[in-house]
């Protein structure tokens, strides 16, 4: 994945120079890398997506935390104490019985 992502940002800065040769203005070599970095960015992750293999239940869940957080806000009171706890108490009733 490293070597994609260097050979891309190589060919990437050798196009940038050929605008900046060529006398191209700021802001089109601007809108010009913002695009290159698109791309790259959609390289990589259909990269992942063909060669990372997420089959594990827990981690395929953490892929969802960030666009929930971006989406909603930080995971407020977010805990599983109270179910353990809930659980343990059920544990030791049925342990006394």
């Amino acid at each position: 994945m490293r070597e994609v992502t260097t050979r891309i940002s190589g060919e990437n800065s050798e196009v940038l120079n050929q605008h900046r040769l060529s006398g191209a203005t700021v802001a089109k070599r601007r809108r010009i890398a913002d695009e290159q970095r698109h791309d790259l960015d959609g390289i990589v992750a259909d990269r992942y997506e063909e060669d990372v293999d997420c089959n594990f239940v827990k981690i395929h869940l953490l892929s969802h935390f960030g666009d929930h957080v971006w989406h909603f806000g930080n995971f407020q009171m977010y805990s599983i104490e109270s179910g353990e706890i809930r659980h343990k108490t059920m544990i030791k009733e049925g342990y006394r019985r």
